[in-house]
């Protein structure tokens, strides 16, 4: 531990100095021992507590199954937010070393050294459980911020009730958050930016007839990629990815609802609500598949295999040739593990994209190999313009 309070970690991973500082920021002791309070609630077995209640997204951080067997038979969890801080940021730091040396080993290709500076704070929204500071971030610094519930109900009580931490979701998190690092250094995130800007000033005249969620869809329709890519990386090694047509129609009509709607209140209802799957923001998943699909090419290039199950079914494609009429009869189907080879070959080929739009041309081209119709593709260019011309008054020329 440094003198200010902080936890510094050091190792050389393939001739890269890599160390990682931990610093708790804003998550405070009391707000630990109310989490777990909390935790400790919420896995005893006793009917469910009110989710009002409770801060948003932490009933589903905290619930584990595995635990309330171990609660009920009357455990006596006291908080130690010393042991808590020191045990977290251990198991932080290795986890960093671990996903570098085998899972990630090209974050640092070529580098002499990486900074990681993590800040503990009080967050918990879903899909916010961790926030990539691109402001502060740099070639060698990585500045990540963590939410301390998460470490609280992933990492700290589950090592008290099992001597076991849930390993995978630090992990995916750390996969996701370090492919949005290199998306930083690529310019992804400051040209974005540059268009919203643009977007605030066209909007700031009337006659321009810009819709109050023009700045919703644009982020939208960037995080596609941004957040797709990223989250395909973090599934490398995930069982199975659910396809859903119902899912997609769904998220078409959410998107053409938003580039449409009337007022800011409206915009972030939608992306709320209705622009959901299984209650996470829809483009994580669809920019997902959007990337499987383009990984199923390179499958069928490799002469690889691919297990794809139908849910209604549970019957097995055979033939990736007849993958649509598949999708058609099964309505919904579970797209099996990818063979390492045509993952990492699709991860490459998308990993070189630099604009969002290039990443539906990319998807669009892996769907007409693979023969998929209107109905099963996630987007394609025409509603993309359709999209962008509704929200500007058929002036999608002004975001050029």
């Amino acid at each position: 531990m440094t003198a200010e309070g902080s936890f510094l970690f050091q190792k050389t991973i393939a001739k890269t100095a890599v160390s990682v500082e931990i610093i708790f920021k804003g998550y405070t002791e009391q707000l630990f021992c109310s989490d777990i309070e909390i935790l400790k609630l919420v896995n005893s077995g006793k009917s469910a507590p009110d989710k009002q209640n409770i801060k948003l997204r932490q009933y589903d951080i905290f619930k584990r199954r595995s635990l309330i067997k171990i609660i009920k038979k009357g455990l006596k969890i006291e908080p130690n937010y010393s042991f808590f801080k020191e045990f977290c940021s251990q198991i932080f730091a290795k986890t960093i070393f671990n996903v570098l040396k085998n899972d990630f080993p090209q974050f640092i290709k070529n580098k002499e050294k990486m900074h990681f500076q993590l800040e503990i704070i009080n967050k918990y929204e879903y899909r916010c459980l961790a926030n990539h500071d691109f402001a502060r971030s740099q070639k060698d610094l990585m500045v990540l911020q963590f939410s301390g519930s998460a470490l609280a109900g992933r990492v700290y009580f589950p090592w008290l009730c099992r001597k076991r931490v849930d390993a995978s979701f630090l992990e995916r998190t750390l996969i996701h958050e370090m492919e949005h690092q290199l998306e930083h250094l690529k310019g992804l995130y400051q040209e974005e930016e540059k268009i919203q800007q643009k977007i605030k000033l066209l909007s700031q005249n009337p006659t321009n007839h810009i819709s109050p969620g023009l700045p919703y869809l644009y982020e939208t329709l960037c995080n596609f990629y941004t957040e797709g890519l990223a989250t395909y990386l973090e599934h490398k090694d995930t069982a199975f990815l659910t396809f859903s047509l119902e899912q997609i129609s769904h998220a078409k009509e959410a998107l053409l609802k938003l580039s449409l709607c009337d007022s800011k209140t409206e915009a972030e209802k939608i992306l709320l609500k209705d622009f959901k799957i299984k209650g996470e923001d829809a483009e994580y998943h669809l920019g997902c598949l959007m990337a499987y699909f383009v990984a199923l090419t390179e499958t069928i290039r490799l002469k690889k295999k691919v297990t794809i199950i139908s849910a209604k079914t549970k019957e097995k494609l055979t033939d990736l040739k007849d993958l649509m009429s598949f999708i058609l009869n099964s309505r919904e189907i579970r797209l099996g593990k990818l063979d390492e080879k045509a993952w990492d070959s699709a991860y490459q080929m998308l990993g070189n994209i630099t604009h969002h739009s290039d990443f539906i041309k990319t998807y669009l081209k892996a769907c007409h190999e693979l023969k998929i119709t209107q109905v099963a593709v996630i987007i394609d260019m025409e509603l993309y313009k359709t999209l962008l011309n509704n929200a500007t008054g058929n002036h999608s020329e002004l975001l050029k």
